[in-house]
């Protein structure tokens, strides 16, 4: 079993209808339409490049299903090269979030967390970031003898669940739900690991908001 933590700055801290996922094709979201955000995601080699663009897929779906399109940024670490475009380096709007991809899980956190995010009193305009820690995500598809893709693909459709619906976001079920486990897995690679109907509306509300500053 695996866990997520959200960090609140200067508040707490607290613990982590279906469409299978087609890893070789595309998906669209299927609520509302032009509800979208831009993950900036920093990655410095750490994840495979074709893992990783596999995950996104499966994380796009699952905010997908709430009816939010997901556009992802690879953003370089260090300054780019002259004459390299960084889409990053643009403006930072109110549905652009930031996730980078850790090579070491931060030593302030202990037990087998493999995400967080971390959430400003400002969250709702922008202002946070979440993190994953790719060999905490290793050991854990290891561990519950599951695919890799799948489970950093949930654990990045978590950490934008706390990044849009805030640090009380856990769940009994779904993808908002503490701690990754074998059934979770199974539902992630069949395409079921979802929002709760409930979650997804507040994402599209909260995304809707964010589009309309």
């Amino acid at each position: 079993m695996r866990t997520w933590v959200t960090v609140v700055l200067g508040l707490a801290l607290a613990p982590w209808a279906a469409a299978n996922v087609d890893l070789g094709g595309s998906f669209m979201p299927s609520g509302p339409a032009h509800l979208r955000i831009a993950v900036r995601l920093v990655n410095s080699n750490v994840v495979p490049i074709k893992s990783l663009a596999q995950a996104e897929k499966i994380a796009g779906a699952i905010l997908g299903q709430a009816g939010v399109e997901v556009n992802w940024l690879e953003c370089a670490a260090v300054e780019p090269l002259p004459g390299i475009a960084d889409p990053c380096l643009q403006d930072r709007r109110p549905t652009d979030l930031c996730l980078q991809m850790l090579m070491h899980k931060p030593p302030v956190f202990h037990g087998d967390v493999t995400g967080f995010a971390v959430l400003t009193p400002l969250w709702k305009e922008g202002e946070s970031y979440a993190g994953v820690a790719y060999p905490m995500v290793e050991d854990t598809a290891k561990s519950l003898d599951g695919d890799v893709r799948y489970v950093l693909g949930a654990t990045l459709a978590h950490e934008i669940g706390h990044l849009l619906l805030g640090a009380k976001a856990h769940f009994p079920s779904g993808v908002m739900r503490p701690r990754l486990e074998r059934e979770q897995l199974r539902m992630a690679a069949r395409g079921e690991l979802l929002f709760t109907p409930q979650q997804a509306s507040q994402i599209r509300a909260e995304v809707a908001r964010r589009m309309a500053k």
